[in-house]
């Protein structure tokens, strides 16, 4: 609900239901991964491979914008173009096709060599490197979400289910959910070399903990929807930084 449910649903609903809501975000941030990788994977399978995988690419960038992303790509929108309607349809055009451009960069990448890992776990970790990205992304922008409100705590204007998110979600929990796509990430991008496989974790923890103050500080405190908006721009910081290296 707090990802996908509209305003007036989601304050109808008593705070204290999103105390620990934190750790079900992270869930459904890992099944998001899952189903990107899905939603891909079929599109690939349909349309085949021509060399630049544009139907795969488009397919996954709708999912993730129209569903998940749907309240985060309009609420950054708004945060940015603030009333204006039609630089709000500007910014929401250029992050669309930001994301859907990068999707189609990205690159299977089979040849790469890897390490051998143990066949009980050699299924988690996919051979096609797009699923990879498309599988972590969603993980790192859960967790911007959760160290942002370390950084910007509840204010007047804070609705009461990202207050009561904020009072269930303490250091120690941002800090260990961090350990989730940290992880990943290194683990996935080993092939890339050492550079990259710290790379980009690291820049991708750092736009997660500026993006929150900053977007708190235009919205005036941390909402939901500055919140939601972080997580899309920290997708969009994995996503980039990634396509740097690959």
């Amino acid at each position: 609900m707090y990802l996908t449910a509209c305003d007036a649903r989601l304050a109808s609903q008593a705070g204290r239901r999103f105390a620990g809501s934190w750790l079900g975000l992270m869930g459904l941030s890992i099944a998001t991964g899952l189903g990107l990788v899905g939603l891909w994977g079929a599109a690939w399978r349909i349309f085949g491979d021509y060399g630049l995988l544009v139907m795969p690419a488009t397919a996954a960038a709708i999912g993730l914008l129209v569903w998940p992303m749907r309240h985060g790509l309009a609420s950054l929108a708004r945060i940015v173009a603030g009333e204006d309607l039609a630089n709000r349809a500007i910014v929401i055009s250029v992050v669309s096709v930001v994301v859907t451009t990068s999707f189609v960069c990205l690159r299977p990448d089979w040849y790469r060599a890897e390490y051998a890992m143990p066949p009980a776990v050699a299924w988690l970790r996919p051979d096609a490197k797009i699923y990879r990205v498309l599988i972590l992304m969603p993980v790192w922008g859960c967790w911007a979400m959760l160290i942002a409100l370390q950084f910007c705590r509840p204010g007047e204007g804070t609705d009461a289910a990202t207050r009561a998110l904020a009072g269930g979600c303490g250091p120690a929990a941002a800090a260990a959910c961090m350990a989730v796509p940290l992880a990943g990430s290194i683990v996935y991008m080993h092939y890339l070399g050492a550079g990259a496989q710290w790379t980009v974790p690291a820049v991708t923890v750092l736009a997660a903990i500026a993006t929150g103050p900053i977007l708190c500080r235009l919205a005036g405190g941390p909402t939901r929807s500055t919140l939601l908006a972080g997580n899309l721009l920290t997708q969009l910081v994995f996503l980039v930084t990634f396509l740097a290296f690959q």
